[in-house]
């Protein structure tokens, strides 16, 4: 059956990156195929881990670039036109310093905020309009930090200890846009 939904989950390949805010796209992915059953395996001709599932009546592709975020876009444009769908019918995982750790919310598309690997996306897709699931994890707590460096280390404990109800909450709205019921914020 050939896939109707795409869902991306943006990250950083390797264990010094496994466990930091940057990765919050594949923390939440992981945890969806997890949720269902699934699991992923190596898709080397797409550049990127691949987990195909089935939700209801719809087959759904889930998808992890495996290079740095900054360069996920070709991955990404590889999987949607071997899966033949078009940009909105792709949903994009990803870590969100503008909003609180564990808030949660959808885009219909728009500009990149400045995220590295929504600029690659836009660049390989030539174009902003797909769908998002932001998954805030706020920003550093001294102005003077640098944002870079702060995506880039481990989630906090108490942070970790969120991540059971946080995971839930991501994959009901992965679902609620599977089956087309999911509303932009």
């Amino acid at each position: 059956m050939p896939p109707k939904k795409l869902l991306v989950g943006l990250g950083n390949p390797g264990a010094k990156y496994a466990r930091t805010r940057h990765n919050a796209g594949f923390l939440v992915v992981e945890a969806f195929v997890a949720r269902h059953g699934g699991s992923f395996r190596a898709a080397p001709l797409l550049g990127g881990r691949l987990a195909e599932l089935t939700l209801g009546e719809s087959a759904i592709w889930v998808f992890e670039p495996s290079g740095y975020m900054n360069v996920s876009g070709a991955p990404v444009a590889r999987c949607l036109k071997r899966a033949a769908l078009p940009p909105l019918s792709m949903l994009v995982v990803h870590d969100e310093v503008e909003l609180p750790f564990g808030t949660l919310r959808t885009k219909p598309g728009g500009g990149t905020g400045g995220h590295n690997g929504l600029r690659s996306i836009e660049a390989a897709l030539q174009t902003r309009d797909y769908p998002r699931l932001r998954v805030g994890v706020g920003r550093p707590e001294e102005e003077s930090g640098d944002l870079a460096d702060y995506v880039l280390e481990e989630f906090s404990p108490a942070e970790r200890e969120k991540f059971p109800q946080l995971w839930i909450e991501a994959c009901e709205m992965i679902e609620s846009w599977v089956s087309n019921e999911v509303t932009s914020e």
